[in-house]
């Protein structure tokens, strides 16, 4: 993940800095959703799309891996009065609060996407204001399998 070995604009880049100097380097650019879609492979890891992301379906594309991954209930569900969620929510916040399609915060931007966590509305106003708390679970840094 740290090597260098991807040729772009003239520079060797490693898939790091890929990530975290292109992919989310300007905070005014910054779409949350990369996290689901751009990862090391760790089981703990969104799973990766089997086709390459195009521009010109790129929206569509991101929009389907937030929605994959958040219905991934071994990730993320909802254990009584708490949302147990994956800790990218928490190591990338400053990501969710940008202000992106107007959610400032990794609770609005859970909110917005109740539906694919599997939570009410009901639960989803519990969530924003904090009736229903929020943990983040832990990460599992094995790498992913092929099979």
């Amino acid at each position: 993940w740290r090597q260098p070995l991807v040729q772009l604009f003239g520079q060797t880049l490693s898939l790091d800095e890929v990530e975290h100097e292109w992919l989310r380097g300007d905070p005014e650019q910054r779409d949350p959703r990369i996290h689901f879609a751009v990862n090391c492979a760790s089981i703990g890891c969104p799973a990766l799309r089997p086709e390459a992301f195009r521009s010109e379906q790129l929206d569509a594309q991101l929009a389907d891996q937030t929605q994959r991954f958040l219905g991934d209930r071994s990730r993320n569900h909802l254990d009584g009065s708490v949302l147990r969620v994956s800790p990218i929510f928490k190591w990338y916040a400053e990501d969710f609060e940008r202000g992106w399609r107007d959610q400032h915060s990794v609770v609005d931007f859970l909110a917005a996407h109740a539906v694919a966590l599997g939570l009410t509305s009901g639960q989803a106003d519990q969530l924003r204001s904090g009736a229903l708390r929020l943990r983040y679970s832990d990460y599992d840094w094995r790498l992913n399998s092929a099979d």
